[in-house]
């Protein structure tokens, strides 16, 4: 199975009590992005991650898959990218731009 990651799943929560969540999951971290969240800590930094979901269908009905990273490497993939796109470094292969189609797939 590869690798995708750190991220998780969240999932509907059928309940009549209006303060029941609306989703619920669960999130897990690699051990790499987990070393770099601890070096972090232990350097008395403040820790920033980065999360994005996107929403799927399942056999079951739609949930949230969930991705996450830190975001020093969130802030490195974007301006590897927006150098890419500038012409300022060389390209790896082709890139299509965000899952959504739109040009910037970092764009918050």
């Amino acid at each position: 199975m590869p690798d995708y990651g750190s991220g998780g799943l969240l999932f509907p929560v059928k309940s009549d009590n209006e303060k029941a969540p609306v989703y619920e999951g669960h999130i897990e971290i690699t051990k790499d992005d987990l070393r770099e969240l601890v070096g972090l800590a232990q350097a008395s930094e403040d820790i920033k991650m980065r999360l994005v979901t996107f929403k799927r269908q399942g056999k079951n009905g739609p949930f949230m898959s969930l991705a996450l990273k830190s975001w020093a490497v969130h802030e490195e993939e974007r301006a590897d990218y927006l150098a890419k796109r500038q012409g300022n470094a060389p390209s790896d292969g082709d890139f299509n731009g965000g899952m959504d189609g739109s040009s910037d797939p970092w764009a918050l």
